[in-house]
């Protein structure tokens, strides 16, 4: 018999399908994370010609459903292993490149690489999810990726979506004029009109986003028009600034020019995952020295049930114990609720620093008012706050939720954090934040749709974020339409002069209002729609919303988020479900 959902992988190296061509970067394997529950959709198979159901801005198909195609994987064994996942690798390549070129006009001969794979069993169907990136003449192509479901018993591809580009000569590396990176990297930095200190070696990538892909330099930085590090993108044929990147993922709106759904599964053998906190603020005297090391537990699943053994007393200071706390509080919400196993699925350690310090422009060090995830080193960081903006990010659960929230969007579909895809990206953690705050609390209550209530200082209000009427916060819109930055040319740039990567925290209210009207039921609070949406309850739209999160490509937005939880609905519950998530999705001006 074999399992309801199991990884095909092993291996943390991606495989690649091309024309002979094997490639494996460092930037590709790091987004081979999300090996576990990924979740499947179930389409069914007929006849009919492919539909393209979603388009990008230059008019390429980003989503396309039907029967695209015949494909078949070796059986599937009862003992997985990298072997098996590399022999169906290779089993897929013919049909999945015919299928590319039928419907998405490639030529056959991309280099593809296949990040993770995963089975669910949908009704009396085995469906298979793939995730896929792309390279470019053997360069990592930033801004693409794209999903593919199967089902695995009649051999078809169901759908594609996301982002691939035509391989052509023209992005041969032989064929482009470079500059040298010190000249680009120096054009860069009178456009921005900052100085920067270099964190890192510059790499060569492709960036996409828009029809044509530019060669780039990409690079870590820390701009001195920005508090925290980013990636850099700088065209490498003239120096234009492409745009940023951060690296730490923030709860806190910046302001413009400033698998699962199946439940807890329980090992059959003891299984161990651990939290591990620390004062930021104080150094340890021993090695390995840095951060002082105050709260170390681990929390074994014995069958059944849920133990926790600390290996050390934990402190007393306030904010390490608080951030600790909440770490373990929303492991086991995801843990018991969707089945996902700490930020990336695998059971890596939280690891929390409390009471962060960073340095003003005259060098002092003063608390941290803000609280982040740390994309790079997969960490969770908070501040004492200043009292007037923020208080102590500890005090609030949802914060933490949300930052762990931010590993698991990273570590299970990559959503790139600026445009749409970054609204989402925030969106998806103020949605699984306010749902752990629920399950906390044993049910909804006022402040549940409130994000960070607990943190706000004065000079910001109730809350940060408000996902049954966005607009309190004075800025968020909640309404497509009305979108921040919709101008997909926008240049995405960090820093208290930047645009947020083109409004990630304020656009994220579009996506918070259409969750909080599917849990809640109503009309749009402005009156911007007559659409009225039937509420049912926060554990279904959740898993809703969690399924339809594991189908994303990185490149998904607003558009491609309604199809996947549709999608999703359908998979999970009945006809009527799928109409209030459709339902919910119009009443703020996402249509089809």
């Amino acid at each position: 018999m074999k399992p309801n959902i199991f990884p095909l992988c092993a291996s943390t190296k991606p495989h690649s399908i091309s024309s002979g061509v094997r490639t494996a970067t460092g930037v590709l394997a790091a987004g081979a994370l999300a090996f576990v529950l990924a979740l499947a959709f179930l389409v069914p198979v007929t006849a009919n010609a492919a539909e393209i159901l979603l388009r990008h801005g230059d008019g390429s198909p980003a989503w396309v459903e039907g029967a695209l195609g015949p494909v078949a994987l070796p059986p599937i064994p009862e003992e997985l292993s990298d072997d098996y996942y590399e022999e169906a690798f290779l089993a897929l390549n013919e049909g999945l490149q015919a299928a590319l070129v039928e419907n998405f006009g490639t030529t056959g001969g991309e280099q593809l690489d296949l990040v993770s794979m995963a089975v669910r069993h949908v009704g009396r169907v085995d469906v298979g999810t793939l995730a896929f990136r792309q390279t470019m003449s053997g360069l990592p192509v930033i801004g693409s990726g794209f999903r593919v479901r199967l089902d695995l018993d009649a051999g078809q591809i169901l759908a594609i979506h996301g982002r691939v580009y035509p391989r052509s000569e023209a992005y041969s590396l032989r064929a482009i004029s470079q500059i040298p990176f010190e000249d680009a990297l120096a054009r860069t930095l009178t456009e921005l009109r900052a100085e920067a200190d270099l964190l890192g070696e510059p790499e060569l990538v492709f960036v996409g986003g828009q029809t044509e892909l530019v060669l780039a330099y990409r690079v870590l930085a820390s701009l001195s028009t920005s508090t925290a590090p980013e990636f850099l993108s700088i065209a490498a044929t003239d120096g234009r600034f492409l745009g940023a990147e951060p690296t730490q993922l923030t709860a806190p709106p910046t302001g413009p020019g400033n698998s699962g759904g199946s439940g807890p599964t329980w090992p059959t053998i003891n299984y161990k995952q651990s939290f591990r906190s620390h004062d930021a603020s104080a150094s340890s005297a021993l090695p390995p020295y840095g951060p002082l090391l105050l709260c170390s537990t681990n929390v074994y699943f014995p069958i059944p049930g849920f133990l926790l053994l600390s290996n050390a007393p934990c402190t007393p200071d306030g904010s390490v114990a608080r951030a600790h706390d909440h770490a373990i509080k929303t492991y086991r919400f995801f843990r018991e609720k969707e089945g996902w196993k700490s930020y990336d699925g695998l059971s890596s350690p939280l690891i929390s620093f409390a009471n962060e310090l960073i340095q003003d422009s005259q060098g002092q060090w003063k608390p941290m008012v803000n609280a982040y995830w740390d994309s790079q080193k997969k960490e969770m960081h908070y501040g004492d706050g200043d009292g007037s903006l923020l208080f102590d990010l500890t005090l609030g659960f949802d914060v933490t939720a949300h930052e762990i929230s931010h590993g698991i969007t990273q570590a299970r579909n990559g959503l790139i954090y600026s445009k749409e895809s970054g609204a989402l990206n925030e969106a998806f953690s103020d949605i699984f934040a306010a749902a752990a705050e629920a399950w906390k609390d044993g049910g909804i209550t006022a402040d549940t749709f409130l994000i960070g209530e607990d943190v706000a200082g004065p000079l910001l209000g109730q809350a940060l974020r408000y996902m049954h009427n966005p607009g309190l916060d004075g800025f968020s819109p909640d309404y497509y339409p009305d979108r921040l930055y919709p101008d997909p040319g926008c240049v995405p740039t960090g820093g208290s002069a930047g645009n947020d990567y083109c409004g990630v925290h304020h656009n994220s209210g579009i996506a918070n209002l259409a969750f909080y009207l599917l849990v809640s039921g109503g009309q749009h609070p402005q009156g911007k729609t007559t659409v009225v949406v039937p509420g049912i309850g926060i554990d279904k739209a959740r898993a809703i919303f969690f399924e339809a999160h594991g189908q994303l490509s990185p490149v998904s937005n607003f558009h491609a988020v309604r199809l996947a939880t549709e999608q999703a609905a359908a998979n999970l519950y009945d006809p009527a479900t799928v109409d209030a998530v459709s339902k919910c999705w119009s009443a703020v001006g996402v249509n089809p």
